[in-house]
C-alpha cells in the first residue's frame, strides 16, 4: 500500500513539473514569436516601399525646366570637351621602364660559395658537391 502511495505522489509530483515545463515552454514560444514579428516589422520599416519614396518636399529640387537647362547647358559644353580629349587613335606615349640593376657588393665583405647534393640522391643526407664520397 505504501508503494502505490509513494507511486502516486510520484506521479503527481512529475505531472506538476510537466505542466510546468509546458507552461514556461508555451510563454518562450510566445516571446520568440514577438521578437520575430518585431524583427520583422524592423525590416520593412527599413527595406521596405516606404524607405524608397521620395518626400514631397524634395520633389521640388527635380524641375523639369531647370533639368532641361541644365541639359542644354550641358550640350552646348560637350564639343569643346570633346576636342580637349586625346583621340582613342593616339595612345599617349609612356616613358620606357627603367632596367634594375644589381650592384656588386663592396668589397669589403666577405663571400663564399657552397653547392650541396639533394638528400634523394645520398642517401637522405646533404653532401658537399666535390667533398669524398663514401
Amino acid at each position: 500500500m505504501r508503494t502505490t502511495k509513494a507511486l502516486s505522489a510520484k506521479v503527481a509530483a512529475l505531472s506538476e513539473e510537466l505542466a510546468k515545463a509546458t507552461r514556461e515552454g508555451d510563454t518562450q514560444g510566445q516571446r520568440i514569436d514577438q521578437l520575430l514579428e518585431y524583427i520583422e516589422l524592423l525590416r520593412r520599416k527599413r527595406f521596405g516601399r516606404s524607405a524608397d519614396r521620395v518626400p514631397d518636399t524634395q520633389l521640388s529640387l527635380f524641375d523639369e525646366s531647370e533639368l532641361e537647362a541644365l541639359i542644354g547647358e550641358l550640350e552646348a559644353q560637350l564639343p569643346q570637351a570633346l576636342e580637349r580629349q586625346p583621340k582613342a587613335s593616339e595612345p599617349t606615349p609612356r616613358p620606357p621602364k627603367r632596367k634594375s640593376v644589381r650592384h656588386p657588393l663592396p668589397s669589403p665583405c666577405p663571400t663564399s660559395s657552397a653547392s650541396l647534393i639533394c638528400p634523394r640522391r645520398r642517401r637522405g643526407r646533404w653532401a658537399r658537391i666535390g667533398a669524398s664520397r663514401l
